[in-house]
């Protein structure tokens, strides 16, 4: 007569099985963090950009005239290119930080442009940024 052994242990087939199933949850778990890495950066260059175009709307505001931003576009100087936008200089001179033209043609960029409307003077500010290949503009329109 045979006697039946009792199994003590896995077999092979359920430990393949288990080692699957944790490989399939490690690589979701992967592609998750990387997605997260990935937004992380997004977030931090947009709200650094945003902060950028705030502290360069309220200098145009507060320290520059009408006439300073007319003889800037007159001059053709209606350009930021990426090594000021980029640079940690809490200090935005007006005088130097527009270019003539982008140099660099590197993203980020701003572009300044303005109208007379009804006296008051129309500013806007389009920063043109890229981002894994997909370009966006931020723009920041006030009157002066």
């Amino acid at each position: 007569m045979l006697k039946l052994r009792s199994k003590k242990g896995f077999t092979l087939v359920e430990a393949l099985c288990s080692v699957s199933i944790f490989s399939i949850l490690l690589m979701f778990t992967i592609g998750i963090k990387i997605s997260e890495i990935r937004l992380s950066k997004i977030n931090y260059e947009t709200v650094r950009y945003t902060y950028f175009l705030e502290a360069l709307k309220n200098e145009l505001i507060s320290n520059t005239s009408k006439e300073q931003i007319r003889n800037l576009e007159s001059n053709g100087k209606i350009y930021i290119s990426s090594d000021a936008i980029k640079s940690d200089n809490s200090i935005i001179d007006i005088n130097s930080i527009f270019l003539t033209e982008n140099h660099s043609n590197k993203f980020p960029y701003v572009i300044l442009s303005s109208y007379e409307k009804d006296g008051n003077m129309e500013v806007t500010l389009n920063m043109y940024v890229k981002f894994y290949g997909k370009e966006k503009v931020y723009t920041c329109a006030f009157t002066k």
